[in-house]
């Protein structure tokens, strides 16, 4: 949402710019090491970090344990981190980004463990999609307003390509 990359420049202090030294981004550990400050200027990190980080983690632990290790389980968890970061974004910033969005998709799409089951996915990422664009317009037509934008219709084609129809 700050229009800034995840990967260059390397990781920063929001406040000072400083760059990170690699002990500085080990997650949870660096920021209960350095008791949720930055360890340049001393100005407060954000307890959001460390919360997201274990969440993530919980979400790929939960993954293998129910689907084991292996493709399918690695993009399942993929898919819902990246859905975890489109909803700290939106509860933020108010936005959803397009690249993080359209990633999601895509990796629950190709979140498989057969050929067949492609087809499966993509096929339920299109009815879900459908269904609330339908959804969508007679939700604006009945309350005379935009009733959901265009990232929530991805967001159900991202749901239907995960959960399925039934």
């Amino acid at each position: 949402p700050l229009d800034q990359s995840v990967s260059f420049p390397a990781s920063h202090c929001m406040s000072c710019n400083t760059p990170l030294r690699p002990w500085h981004n080990i997650p949870i550990f660096s920021w209960l090491f350095l008791r949720g400050k930055c360890a340049f200027c001393g100005t407060k990190i954000s307890a959001q970090y460390p919360i997201i980080e274990i969440l993530s983690g919980l979400i790929f632990l939960f993954s293998a344990m129910k689907l084991g290790i292996n493709f399918q389980a690695f993009g399942i968890a993929l898919t819902f981190d990246l859905l975890l970061a489109l909803s700290v974004i939106d509860y933020r910033y108010k936005m959803v980004p397009d690249s993080i969005n359209l990633s999601a998709l895509t990796v629950a799409i190709f979140s498989v463990s057969s050929l067949g089951q492609l087809s499966y996915n993509f096929t339920n990422a299109l009815l879900f999609a459908g269904g609330f664009t339908l959804l969508r317009f007679y939700l604006s037509y009945a309350i005379k307003k935009e009733a959901m934008g265009e990232a929530d219709i991805m967001i159900a084609a991202t749901m239907g390509a995960l959960l399925g129809v039934q």
